[in-house]
C-alpha cells in the first residue's frame, strides 16, 4: 500500500504520482450481475408498468441496479434522487426556490417562474419522455433551461430513489397517485399561467413510462397502501461459491431421490466471487493464495463466530479488495500474498482490514484480536 501522506510536516517531492479515481468504473452496469430471481423482479416491474422496491441490507447492491437495468436496456444513466430525512414528495420532480423568487420580486428582478425551478430525478425522467415541443410550449416555456431542453433527448428513463426509509413517514403516501399515473403538477406555474400546468404521459407516451426503482434499508416501515402499489423483493446477501455449490448439491440429491445431477452444480448462481470477479476483473484471481485468503476473511467477519455489531457488506469487500489487490496502474502494490496469513500481521494489513472492513471503533480495537483467532489452525 503506497504511501502518500506522512503526517510529520515534511511536503512530498512534486512528482508523487496520487491515484486517479473513477467512481464511474465500479460502479458500471455491465459489471453488476444479478441473481435470476431479483431479474425476473425486474421484467415483472416493467411489464406491470410499477416501481420496484429493494430492500437489503447496506452495502448488497440495490442502488448500482439501476445503473445496470439503464445499461442492459441502452438507456441514459439513471437519473438518481437520494432521500433525506427532510425530503417532502414535492422534491422527487421538483424544487422551486420560492424565497429567491420573492426577493427578485421584490427589488423589481426577473420573477420569471422557471427561473427558479430545478428538476429532480422524477421530473426529470417524465420531462425525458415528452417530445421537445411540450417542454417550450406556453404551459411550461423552458426554452432557457438548457440541462432540460438543449440536451432533451425524448425517451425511458431510469429513476433510482434511493432509501426512502430516510424520508418522513406521509412522503411515500404523499406520492401514491404520481408513481401510479406518472404525472405531477406545477402549482408555482400555474399562479403565473392562470391554469393547471401538469407532466404527465398521454396514450402515445406510454412506451417512455420510467423504469422506476426504489430502495430501503428497512430502517422504518413502509406505509400499506405504498407497498400495493410497488412490485418487491429482498435483496439477500449473496452466497459464496462453497455454499452454493453445496447448496446445488443438496437440492439434487432431493429431487425425486434422484442420484443423478441436473447440471445445477452452482454455476449459474451469483456468488460473492463472481461478483468480485466481475467487479475487479482479472485483478481478482479466484484461486490465487490471496483471493482464497481475502475471501476466507471476509467470511469469517461476518461468520456467526464473529458475532461483531456490524458486519461489512459487500461494497466493503470490493474496497478491501481494490485496496490490496495487485494489477492496479495507479496503486503500486507492496503487499505481499503470504502477509494475510502472517503469525503477527504487519502494520499495512491490519490498517487494511480496519479501516475497510471494521467500521466500528471497538471493532477497530480488537482487529489485532480478531485476526490472530481467525488465523488459529481449526
Amino acid at each position: 500500500m503506497q504511501s502518500y501522506f506522512s503526517g510529520k510536516g515534511s511536503q512530498a517531492s512534486s512528482d508523487i504520482a496520487i491515484p486517479e479515481i473513477n467512481p464511474a468504473r465500479m460502479r458500471a452496469g455491465a459489471n453488476y450481475r444479478a441473481p435470476a430471481d431479483l431479474s425476473a423482479a425486474v421484467n415483472v416491474a416493467i411489464t406491470l408498468g410499477m416501481p420496484l422496491l429493494l430492500t437489503g441490507e447496506p452495502g448488497s447492491g440495490k442502488s448500482r441496479l439501476a445503473d445496470a437495468v439503464a445499461w442492459e436496456l441502452g438507456l441514459l444513466d439513471p437519473f438518481v434522487f437520494a432521500v433525506k430525512s427532510d425530503t417532502r414528495a414535492t422534491d422527487l420532480f421538483y424544487r422551486f426556490d420560492t424565497v429567491g423568487r420573492f426577493h427578485a420580486a421584490s427589488t423589481d428582478g426577473d420573477a420569471t417562474p422557471q427561473r427558479y425551478i430545478k428538476f429532480e430525478a422524477l421530473g426529470l425522467a417524465l420531462l425525458n419522455s415528452k417530445p421537445v415541443s411540450f417542454l417550450t410550449g406556453s404551459a411550461l416555456n423552458l426554452a432557457a433551461d438548457a440541462l432540460v431542453v438543449q440536451a432533451h433527448q425524448q425517451s425511458r428513463s431510469v429513476v433510482l430513489i434511493d432509501e426512502v426509509d430516510k424520508a418522513p413517514r406521509d412522503v411515500p403516501n404523499d406520492i401514491l397517485t404520481e408513481l401510479e399515473d406518472m404525472a405531477f403538477r406545477i402549482p408555482e406555474f400555474e399562479r403565473a399561467v392562470g391554469h393547471e400546468v401538469r407532466v404527465e404521459l398521454t396514450e402515445d407516451e406510454f412506451k417512455y413510462r420510467p423504469i422506476v426503482i426504489i430502495t430501503s434499508n428497512s430502517e422504518r416501515n413502509l406505509p400499506d397502501a405504498f407497498l400495493r402499489r410497488c412490485v418487491y423483493y429482498h435483496l439477500t446477501f449473496p452466497p459464496f461459491n462453497e455454499d452454493a455449490i453445496k447448496g446445488s448439491v443438496a437440492m439434487n440429491n432431493k429431487k425425486d431421490n434422484k442420484k443423478t445431477n441436473d447440471g445445477n452444480d452452482g454455476e449459474s448462481i451469483v456468488t460473492i466471487e463472481k461478483i468480485c470477479q466481475q467487479r475487479l476483473g482479472s485483478r481478482f484471481v479466484e484461486d490465487s493464495k490471496l483471493a482464497r485468503d481475502a475471501t476466507a476473511l471476509f467470511r469469517y467477519l461476518r461468520s456467526d463466530a464473529v458475532n461483531i455489531s456490524r458486519r461489512p457488506g459487500l461494497a466493503e469487500m470490493i474496497n478491501f479488495l481494490d485496496l490490496i489487490l495487485p494489477g492496479s496502474i495507479n496503486r503500486p502494490f507492496d503487499l505481499d500474498q503470504d502477509k494475510l496469513l502472517n503469525q503477527q500481521p504487519r502494520q499495512q494489513v491490519l490498517a487494511a482490514v480496519k479501516l475497510t472492513l471494521l467500521k466500528n471503533p471497538e471493532i477497530q480495537a480488537d482487529a489485532t484480536g480478531l485476526l490472530t483467532k481467525w488465523l488459529q489452525p481449526a
